[in-house]
């Protein structure tokens, strides 16, 4: 990525680690959908996977190429960089499992539940912080 067309946000490695949980969850579910039953499945780089199991497996790849160790603690402020197409494809997956997450906290009892609000809510987040980082990048280039 060249510096010049990628978009740097400021964010708590928690929330990053709920965006790369969400981009685990969108090529899991693109490669079953794309899968034709043969050979093996998981290979992000074979091409019979298709172009959103392939999106979304780069921008964790990107995330792992950013944070390697994976040390950092949840609360730390970290910078991820990443493409402005990379950011609103995070948005609109986020926005997409928000009512999943609500329609399963609606339907599941203590614990599950408890998991479905805090996922609606860490979805509801990304939006927030990633959003408001897009609308600032295009106010600067106004």
């Amino acid at each position: 990525m060249t510096e010049a067309s990628t978009l740097t946000i400021r964010m708590s490695f928690g929330l990053w680690k709920g965006i790369d949980a969400g981009m685990d969850n969108k090529t899991q579910q693109a490669m079953w959908e794309h899968w034709d039953g043969g050979g093996e499945i998981g290979d992000v780089a074979n091409p019979d996977v298709g172009p959103i199991a392939r999106f979304a497996g780069g921008i964790r790849e990107e995330g792992w190429r950013q944070f390697p160790d994976d040390s950092q603690s949840l609360d730390e402020q970290v910078d991820m960089s990443l493409t402005r197409e990379q950011w609103e494809f995070i948005v609109v997956e986020a926005r997409d499992s928000l009512p999943i997450y609500q329609e399963l906290a609606q339907s599941s009892e203590s614990q599950p539940r408890q998991d479905m609000l805090a996922s609606a809510e860490l979805s509801r987040e990304i939006i927030s912080v990633v959003n408001a980082a897009l609308d600032a990048a295009e106010g600067d280039h106004r």
